[in-house]
């Protein structure tokens, strides 16, 4: 289990704390608990397992959207 929290001056805007695990076959799952849901998932890929860390911002973006009815 691993805490994933970006800082605001690192990104430009919030992004919420996620609790969880990736693997090093860029497989994730994690738990955001301020928007309280989790996201899991796999890229199927070897060789680049920082992937989901990418994406993970901006799927709590997208999460935070669509519960906020932007």
């Amino acid at each position: 289990m691993l805490r994933y929290k970006l800082p605001r001056w690192l990104t430009g805007r919030r992004i919420p704390e996620m609790v969880g695990h990736s693997g090093s076959t860029a497989s994730f799952l994690f738990r955001i608990p301020d928007l309280g849901c989790h996201v899991a998932g796999t890229f199927n890929e070897f060789a680049d397992p920082a992937r989901p860390f990418r994406l993970l911002p901006r799927l709590a973006a997208t999460i935070e959207s669509v519960q906020q009815g932007r």
